[in-house]
């Protein structure tokens, strides 16, 4: 039997409330990753019974100690749930100092796009216990007890929620707990750990799914900590198995964050249509809510189900702008080039570029006081850095993050023939040229083409490009960069820069590229947050001209690396690559410390707003080396040539190679051959 205030379901939030004397202690479960070590294929696993949380957890401080676990740690029982997951590891997580967080010092981590927990067979399982829904809170590690992952909660690809903990350690069990906070009814639910931004890993410690009573309500409209306009109408709704059961409801709200203290604003009639309150909003404020029940059927009727406490925030009444406008990078003669923003409280709009309002020009543009810009013809006159304001009746403009506009074409040539012009401008009418600056450059008359820039891996020689921050900030929508270089032979394993764009500050993730050389003298591609140093396995340190160049190519992930115009390597990676906030440099890596500074001489420094063919890098080379050929593709029947050797035609050489083997058998035993 339930009486009145009494518990109803394990609390999961502090302001969770007691309802019901109902003990639902078979109605948790959850599973512990802490003992998957060193398993990393577990699909389909079922949760079996083990009555308490921190059963079979390995306690100690070694390695070993962490893979003695054997399997899953499961709370709770049921017959109706599966867990299935993908994983590339489970990691032992050695930061922990106490016993209490030792209990989560494995967890399942990822890679791009992250961990997936799939649990399904939950209707069965709410079905079994008499429950109308559940909630989910969520256990993560940490890569070293200091960071996590969000994490979304999935119903197929609907993302129902997403939720991230930010302080590394509690007393409940450890670990921070996300606590999904409105109930769900799903069958089968995804717990998608995202790789944090700039990272390569997402992490999930553990899970525990609890169950609600059927009597309370799910599904509060506005969700909970909800920011929402002034009109908004509170409203909710009950599960499945409570309709027909003559249900009604109390509903109490106010601005009062102790939901005892709330008003009674109105008792529901059983008709669905009246689960509902319209109350008298102001701005800038937050609102408590709760709904309980009265259920009329039960023995001392009618019982009382005291809901959750809900809450909300109504929008400040100024204009607030929601949604950016986003950067591209089009073909020049693009016929629309569109950008858009959204927001709220907002009755005009003003767009703006490059800092100057844009007024009527017909021909060139639309809808400059609109809330999408449309750019007619793009061409180079029309590049620059879009923004919008927005604004109503107060006179509080917001305004919006700064969009480029870039068309595809060479974007900067630094010749280096006695100065560190950018000659772009010179090639491309109406281009903006972006000069390099040092403290003390050192030129040479002979280069690969005129003359040449020497570096002596000081800090003197370092080459920072004007006002790069922002343009050059285009390398994540696709880029080529190529730089002559000449080096003498190595006698240290240094790594030394060409050219780099690349934030690398102690505490911050690598973000950028650069085109760099490795300790063996080896040219190297490197591209923060996704295929990062993609090696060529080509020398280019003995003391000759190498042309290296290096591509990305945004739609397909793909990144390439070129030698003296001939593709040396090439490698995709889906993830997300970040501007930053750092001036584009020639001879280091870094512009704000020495490291991998560069020696020995640069030349021709060339960077596209897009990723160059094959056939294109090698036409680079060959433009500097008359009479010289790059094989672009390996025929498999290229076996010869004039000196032996495979030449990149298929001719009579390669014919007389395969002819004069025509009639040798190998074949075992020898009886068998002709």
């Amino acid at each position: 039997m339930r009486s009145k205030s009494k518990f109803l379901w394990v609390a999961v939030l502090a302001t969770v409330l007691a309802m019901s004397s109902h003990v639902l202690a078979d109605t948790v479960i959850g599973v512990n990753f802490v003992s998957c070590w060193p398993n990393t294929a577990m699909s389909g696993k079922t949760f079996d019974g083990l009555s308490n949380w921190t059963d079979s957890v390995p306690i100690g401080t070694s390695d070993d100690a962490a893979k003695s676990g054997t399997g899953l740690v499961v709370l709770g029982s049921s017959n109706f749930i599966t867990c299935d997951w993908s994983s590339k590891n489970v990691w032992y997580g050695g930061e922990e100092a106490t016993s209490d967080q030792q209990l989560y010092r494995g967890y399942l981590d990822d890679g791009s796009p992250g961990v997936q927990v799939m649990i399904k067979g939950l209707s069965a399982w709410l079905a079994s216990e008499g429950l109308g829904s559940y909630v989910i809170r969520i256990y993560q590690g940490t890569d070293n007890g200091t960071s996590f992952r969000p994490i979304n909660i999935k119903s197929g690809d609907t993302i129902l929620e997403t939720v991230q903990s930010t302080n590394p350690w509690t007393t409940d069990g450890g670990l921070r707990a996300n606590v999904y906070t409105s109930p769900l009814t799903a069958d089968t639910i995804i717990l998608q750990s995202l790789i944090r931004s700039g990272s390569s890993r997402g992490t999930i410690s553990g899970f525990k799914i609890i169950g609600i009573s059927k009597y309370i309500p799910i599904n509060p409209v506005p969700k909970v900590g909800a920011e929402v306009p002034v009109n908004q109408v509170l409203s909710w709704t009950q599960v499945e198995s409570a309709a027909d059961l003559g249900i009604t409801y109390k509903v109490y709200f106010g601005t009062d964050p102790n939901s005892f203290q709330l008003p009674l604003v109105k008792t529901t009639t059983t008709d669905s249509a009246d689960f509902f309150y319209d109350p008298e909003l102001v701005n800038s404020a937050t609102y408590y809510w709760r709904v309980d029940t009265l259920e009329p059927n039960l023995p001392g009727a009618p019982t009382v189900y005291t809901g959750e406490a809900w809450w909300f925030k109504t929008q400040p009444p100024s204009p607030r702008i929601e949604t950016n406008p986003v950067s591209v990078t089009v073909p020049a003669g693009t016929a629309q080039v569109q950008f858009s923003v959204s927001g709220i409280n907002i009755t005009s709009y003003q767009w703006y570029k490059d800092g100057v309002a844009l007024t009527d020009a017909p021909d060139l543009y639309t809808g400059q006081n609109t809330d999408t810009l449309t750019i007619l013809d793009a061409q180079v006159a029309d590049e620059g850095f879009y923004y919008c304001t927005g604004d109503n009746s107060l006179n509080q403009p917001a305004t919006s993050t700064s969009a480029q506009l870039l068309t595809e074409r060479l974007v900067g040539w630094w010749r280096l023939d006695g100065n560190l012009e950018d000659s772009i401008d010179e090639e491309i009418t109406g281009a903006a040229a972006h000069d390099g600056a040092s403290v003390d450059p050192n030129f040479v008359a002979i280069g690969k083409d005129g003359g040449a820039l020497q570096f002596f891996g000081g800090t003197d020689d370092i080459v920072t490009v004007s006002n790069s921050v922002d343009f050059f900030n285009f390398y994540p929508r696709g880029y080529t960069v190529s730089a002559w270089v000449n080096m003498p032979e190595k006698t240290s394993g240094d790594w030394g820069a060409f050219v780099s764009k690349q934030r690398r500050e102690e505490g911050a993730d690598w973000i950028g590229f650069i085109l760099t050389h490795q300790g063996a003298g080896q040219a190297v591609h490197t591209l923060r947050q996704s295929f990062n140093d993609l090696g060529s396995g080509t020398n280019v340190d003995d003391n000759n001209w190498h042309l290296v160049t290096g591509t990305y190519n945004a739609v397909t992930k793909v990144g390439k690396v070129y030698v003296d115009g001939a593709l040396k390597g090439q490698a995709t990676n889906t993830g997300a690559v970040e501007t930053n906030p750092r001036a584009l440099i020639f001879g280091e890596e870094v512009s704000t410390s020495t490291i991998s500074p560069y020696s020995g001489l640069l030349d021709d420094i060339r960077i596209w707003s897009y990723p160059l063919d094959d056939y294109t890098a090698a036409i680079l080379w060959t433009d500097f080396n008359p009479g010289m050929t790059v094989c672009l593709e390996k025929y498999p029947m290229d076996v010869s040539g004039p000196e032996g050797t495979p030449d990149c035609i298929v001719n009579l050489y390669d014919f007389a190679a395969i002819a004069d083997k025509w009639l040798t058998c190998n074949r075992v035993p020898e009886s068998t051959c002709p």
